[in-house]
Formats: C-alpha cells, sequence, structure tokens
C-alpha cells in the first residue's frame, strides 16, 4: 500500500463511520477486562439479541473499549442521529431494556441515568480537554467536560478510549490512525523524529520517569546490528491497570508509537511484552498486529518508504519481577526473568546484548499525537520538569474509581478530591493515599497539596509511578496496608541479591509481629536500618522501592503514630490488626507466646 492508496483508504473509512452515525442508532458497550467482569459481555449480547426480536432498524450495537468510569461498570454510549453520545452508567440487562424502550424508542433520554454526552469525534474539542466542550446541557445532560469527573481531564494517551472498537482496525483508520506513521516515514528522517520526541520532553510513564528521546537517541546513535525496541506492557502490580486498558481499548496507538520508535531507531524489529495476567490485552494487541500485517502496515516496505519493520507479541511469566526491564529481556529470550546490575544500559547491551530501546506502553501512545502535532504542542502542557498528561487509576473507597487523564502541575488534591470524588462514604472520609502502588508511601491530608510531579514525591519517600492513586480511611489500617505492600515484595522478589532476598523477609516479619501485638520499641530503628540496607544495595528497582511504605511511616508524623500505637499501647485504631499475641499476655501466658497463628 503506498501513499495515495493509504489516503483513498482512510477518506473511505472515515465516510463510512460518518454515515453509520449520521444514520443509525449507535449502541457502544464498554468491554475490558474489569467491565465483563461487572456484566458488560451480558448487556452487549442483550442489545444484539433484543435488536433483533424487536426488528429494530437502523440501530446498531459495537464493542469499544473502556472509557475510563469504572465506577459505574457497565457503561454504555447511545447516540441518535444528530445527537451526541450519551454515556450511561450501570447499565446492566434490565436498565438496558429500559434505554431500548424509552430512549432508543421513545423520546426520553433517561438523564437521570446519563453520566455526561461528549461528540461523536474524538478530537472535537482542541486539544483533547473536555473542558473545552460547550457549555450547554443537551436535553437536561452536562457535557462530560462540565461533570466532576471530567474538567480537568485531558487526554492525550488514552484519546481513543471508548471511541473505537479495539479489534477493528478500520476504526482506527477512520478517525486519522496511522497518519503519524505516515507523516514520519514519507516526510521526516529517523533524526527529525526524535528531536521531536525530545522537544516534547516526554518522560516515560512506567515510573522511572526517564527521558524518552534521550532513550531513542541513544539506540539511534549504536552502530551495532541487529537492533531492538521493545513495549513493556507487563504491568504486574495491584491497583495498575492503564497498560492493559490501553492493549483492550486503543492497541493501534501503541502499535503506531512502536513503528515509529523502529524508525527512530533505525530497526524492523519489535517486540511487545504483555502480562500473561491480561488474556484480554494479549489478545487484541495480537488482533492489532495481524490486522497491521494484513493491510501493509507491518512488513516490507511500509507505505511505499524503504523502511520495513515486524513485530512479536510476547507473553509473559506471571511475576512480578518479570516486568522489570532487564528482567524482562531476559524473558523474551526465553531465559529466567531476573534483574542484572546496570550498567550496561538497554541501549547498549539489551536483547542479545544488542542495542535496545525499551519504554511503556503509555510512553508510546504518546508519541503519535507527538509526531503529528508536534513536540512544542505536547511540551505546553504539565509543569516544568514533567510535561503532558498522565494517565491515573484511582482504587480503594473513592466515589469514583476510575481511569482518568490529568495534565501534571496541579495539587494531588485535585485527583483525589475533584476526579475521585473524595470518600465514596463521607462517615469515613480519606485519610491517607498510597501513590505508586507496591513501590511508594503515602501522603495524609495535609500533604494533598503536594504537586502533581514525577520529581515531587520522593524527598517523602512516595512515587508517583505508573500513577495509581490507593485511598484509605478509619476502616483500613495502614500498618496493615505496609505490610501487604512488603509482604507483596518479598513474595515476587527473585531472590538473586542478598539485600532483597533477606532485608524484605526480615522487615516483613517485624511488621507481622507488630500486627499481632508482639512489636518492640526496637523495631522501629532497626526497620530504617534494614530499610537503608536494601534500598541502597539492591541491583533492581523491586529492591530499591520495596521498603519505601516504611520509610514512609516513620517519615510521616501521624503515620508513625499509628505505627507506635500499634507498638506502645498494643491497639489498632481501625480494628483491622488482630493483636492477638497481646490478648495472650493479657490472660497471663508471659511475654512473646505466640498464639496458633502461622507467620505469612
Amino acid at each position: 500500500m503506498n501513499r495515495q492508496q493509504f489516503h483513498e483508504l482512510q477518506a473511505r473509512l472515515a465516510g463510512q463511520r460518518k454515515a453509520l452515525f449520521e444514520n443509525n442508532t449507535v449502541i457502544q458497550v464498554m468491554m475490558d477486562g474489569g467491565s465483563i467482569l461487572s456484566g458488560a459481555k451480558q448487556t452487549y449480547e442483550y442489545f444484539q439479541k433484543e435488536i433483533v426480536s424487536r426488528g429494530l432498524k437502523n440501530v446498531v450495537v459495537k464493542m469499544v473499549g473502556s472509557f475510563g468510569a469504572m465506577w459505574a461498570d457497565p457503561t454504555v454510549f447511545i447516540s441518535k442521529p444528530g445527537g451526541p453520545r450519551v454515556l450511561y452508567g450501570f447499565v446492566d440487562t434490565k436498565r438496558a431494556g429500559e434505554l431500548l424502550t424509552r430512549f432508543v424508542l421513545g423520546d426520553d433520554p433517561c438523564a437521570n441515568w446519563s453520566l455526561g454526552w461528549v461528540s461523536n469525534d474524538p478530537y472535537h474539542y482542541p486539544d483533547f480537554a473536555w473542558a473545552k466542550a460547550p457549555d450547554e446541557e443537551w436535553r437536561g445532560i452536562l457535557p462530560i467536560g462540565r461533570t466532576e469527573w471530567g474538567k480537568l481531564q485531558q487526554r492525550i494517551s488514552g484519546r481513543n478510549l471508548g471511541f473505537i472498537d479495539p479489534e477493528d482496525i478500520e476504526d482506527y483508520i477512520a478517525i486519522g490512525g496511522y497518519k503519524s506513521l505516515e507523516k514520519a516515514l514519507l516526510d521526516m528522517d529517523p533524526q527529525k523524529v526524535i528531536d521531536e520526541v525530545k522537544a516534547s520532553k516526554l518522560r516515560g510513564r512506567g515510573g522511572a520517569g526517564f527521558s524518552v528521546g534521550t532513550k531513542w537517541q541513544s539506540t539511534h546513535d549504536e552502530t551495532r546490528m541487529p537492533k531492538y525496541v521493545v513495549v513493556n506492557g507487563h504491568e504486574g502490580e495491584p491497583n495498575v491497570f492503564k497498560d492493559r486498558r490501553l492493549f483492550e481499548g486503543d492497541p493501534h496507538s501503541t502499535l503506531e508509537g512502536l513503528l515509529l520508535g523502529c524508525y527512530a531507531a533505525g530497526t524492523g524489529d519489535a517486540y511487545i511484552y504483555v502480562g500473561s495476567e491480561h488474556p484480554l490485552a494479549f489478545k487484541r494487541i495480537g488482533i492489532a498486529v495481524e490486522q497491521a500485517r494484513k493491510v501493509g502496515l507491518l512488513g516490507k516496505n511500509i507505505l511505499g518508504s524503504n523502511f520495513s519493520c515486524d513485530v512479536k507479541v510476547i507473553i509473559a511469566a506471571g511475576c512480578y519481577i518479570s516486568g522489570e526491564a532487564s528482567a524482562m529481556l531476559y524473558g523474551i529470550q526465553g531465559l529466567r526473568g531476573m534483574p542484572r546490575v546496570k550498567p550496561p544500559r538497554s541501549y547498549e547491551a539489551g536483547l542479545w546484548a544488542q542495542p535496545t530501546t525499551v519504554n511503556n506502553v503509555e510512553s508510546f501512545n504518546n508519541v503519535p499525537e507527538i509526531i503529528l502535532r508536534g513536540g512544542a504542542w505536547y511540551a505546553g502542557f504539565g509543569s516544568e520538569k514533567s510535561k503532558g498528561t498522565k494517565l491515573i487509576m484511582l482504587s480503594g473507597p473513592f466515589k469514583r474509581q476510575c481511569l482518568a487523564e490529568v495534565p501534571f502541575g496541579g495539587p494531588i488534591s485535585d485527583s483525589i478530591n475533584i476526579v475521585g470524588g473524595g470518600s465514596s462514604d463521607p462517615k469515613h472520609p480519606i485519610r491517607a493515599v498510597q501513590t505508586g502502588s507496591v513501590s511508594g508511601g503515602c501522603f495524609p491530608p495535609s500533604m494533598f497539596n503536594i504537586p502533581f510531579d514525577i520529581d515531587a514525591f520522593g524527598k517523602w519517600d512516595c512515587l508517583l509511578g505508573s500513577g495509581s492513586f490507593t485511598a484509605y480511611t478509619d476502616q483500613q489500617c495502614l500498618v496493615d496496608a505496609a505490610y501487604y505492600v512488603l509482604r507483596y515484595n518479598r513474595d515476587e522478589s527473585c531472590g538473586k541479591c542478598v539485600p532483597c532476598r533477606i532485608g524484605n523477609e526480615g522487615l516483613t516479619e517485624m511488621l507481622w509481629r507488630i500486627k499481632n501485638g508482639d512489636g518492640k520499641e526496637e523495631d522501629v530503628e532497626k526497620m530504617l536500618q534494614i530499610s537503608d540496607l536494601v534500598i541502597e544495595h539492591s541491583i533492581c528497582g523491586l529492591g530499591q522501592a520495596a521498603p519505601l511504605p516504611i520509610r514512609n511511616m516513620l517519615k510521616i508524623p501521624e503515620f508513625k503514630a499509628e505505627l507506635m500505637e500499634h507498638i506502645i499501647n498494643k491497639r489498632c485504631r481501625s480494628n483491622v490488626c488482630s493483636m492477638e499475641h497481646s490478648n495472650f499476655k493479657m490472660l497471663g501466658f508471659g511475654t512473646g507466646v505466640r498464639a496458633n497463628h502461622q507467620y505469612k
């Protein structure tokens, strides 16, 4: 397929998509790994069955990826000719039937069930900012950009989520997909592509925050061949799900970003690494690769250029550590996924000891828009040192558990209280928010003014990491939460280096004793000493971040007070920790008596 044929294909598909919405009532059911568990598949099948049984004409049911409003799953978009796409929440089969009767067949938009409306065109609002939507309501329904959940969002990486069928390349091409690839291959040289990524100041979205442009330049400058480019989509930690939602909802953006990375590096060899825990993500990115190959966007002389490239999709081992960059590279080679000492870096010696670029899924998803609109455009969003937007995941007792995308720069209270809506129960306000999933500590409400910025979290032993926010109220114990994180990292450690293998075991054991009423005041200093040793001497990010919840708890007065209550008063204010050893002491069995409870 050459450039002219691509333009003809894109024009034809764009016309078909336009005609679809102009001439039909379109029902789009969000189908992803989470919503399917909430009943989205049953809702989708119900709509299909009812349209046939009721003999409805000009009504089409389609599948799309998650839009991010996960607290309200199953979620559905419905648009009638000439109207916007209206988002409905909690659409089980009963509500689906009501929507068919009252809105599809009737004229009642069921405003009380709606979460807002958006345009049929994902690029309708300038720079993807929902807040720039028109002010007016549509029949009593606010535009998403005027709702609490939507008004801060600015979608770039997740721009296509909820808009296209992720298993249909024609949907992606119809809304402008692969235009960036066309521009790069036919109008730019590899260095110009790298220069635009550098100008964007895009930093890695996997947690480390390293400059993407610098990585790409380093691999480009290496002269040894072959070279490789790898998408790290393992994402094995709890409460982190952005990359799998991108795979599940917009896999072609990832693939297009990867092809741009390959062109910049000067290689035609690429891999996509997907966590084995995410079968739907693996399926959909695999379908995307096969479809791109079939239409000529993978393979020899793509779009009539001199660039040829193919991609292999690899399913990962089922352990957290196999997502660490060097462990992932070993896994692709068929070896046990264990980290290695650095340097050398991957751009010097990656896959099979050859130059390799490794980036996260979200990082790659930003690149097509950067190439299409320019690096300076992207650098216009965010803060001084953290440019652009970031996907965030809100879990725990938030009013709105969701996937959202907000610019860097504002206080984290914006994400907590506006996007997340604060606590789901006003009687139990949020008293801590953990960031970085299992690689960071918590912020108390007194510190919710901390800027949403990659570099701002470190001095409090917190990490922005992948962008997860986990809320805690007085119904959760922070000591118990720290124990869970330590235990998880201990269990997921590969055991290669002694500080991580032994140190995390010791920290976990001490927290277990404290949780069970057998803590000692000297444990505090011991935990701090061991934490420092583990962080300083571990060879990879798991060990270097695992003790951060302990250091964070000891650094922030509110959290340290709760820990000392467990140690000195033998009391868990949330009544989560059993304190069973303390109970034995109260019964006169003496100190240090252990109950019939095995340490885990």
